[in-house]
């Protein structure tokens, strides 16, 4: 308890918080710290933001992970590593979102790889928007973060979601900002629809029972 005292004083101390950035990382680096005091130094390093903490951040990560207080230092890894825009983190936070059982985790992972931006990270989060049996609100935030990564290979992922609809979910919203932050590389694909060229879409969208006003 103490502990956690402390490292939540020094999220508000005064001044120069990088001279603090040693002490954490040797709490981060500890393999016996509590997950709680991880979860607390992680976000105080995501709060600092110092690059040198992302290799002991990466680190720290513990995707299998299926105890609480574990999962919860996951999530806050995943936030830091977000806030520090840490390219070298991708594979660990693609490994967070495919691997832990935990929601909230999982969007922690997508929202970081979309802070990131890294093209690298495309696949997997066209993988999340687009799969069925992802939960809604994670695939929203998938969408989010493609439109931020700008990358057009996710131009043809977020054209499907501006129509897929599931019982009372719609993801147009998000699937049309993305749209719009990819920007130029999406209005061939969209005036393509409006001009009834895009047979692939047609396709699939009869399939799914969407009248074909609606693409329109």
């Amino acid at each position: 308890e103490s502990e956690l005292a402390a490292l939540s004083e020094v999220r508000r101390a005064p001044g120069d918080r990088k001279a603090a950035v040693p002490a954490l990382l040797e709490i981060l680096k500890d393999p016996g710290a509590h997950p709680k005091a991880l979860a607390e130094v992680a976000v105080a390093l995501g709060e600092i933001g110092d690059p040198a903490a992302i290799p002991a951040l990466v680190a720290a990560a513990r995707p299998e992970a299926r105890e609480r207080d574990v999962m919860d230092a996951n999530r806050h890894v995943a936030d830091a590593l977000g806030n520090l825009r840490a390219r070298e983190a991708v594979g660990v936070l693609t490994e967070l979102l495919q691997k832990s059982s935990d929601g909230f985790t999982q969007v922690a992972a997508v929202d970081a790889l979309g802070k990131i931006g890294d093209p690298a990270a495309v696949d997997t989060l066209v993988g999340v928007a687009t799969g069925d049996r992802v939960e809604p609100f994670t695939a929203r935030k998938a969408l989010l973060a493609l439109g931020r990564i700008g990358d057009p290979r996710a131009g043809p992922a977020v054209m499907r979601m501006l129509f897929e609809e599931r019982p009372g979910v719609s993801f147009f919203p998000e699937a049309a900002f993305a749209a719009v932050q990819i920007g130029r590389p999406m209005a061939a694909p969209l005036l393509a629809v409006l001009e009834g060229r895009d047979e692939k879409l047609a396709a699939w969208a009869r399939e799914r029972g969407v009248v074909p006003g609606a693409l329109y």
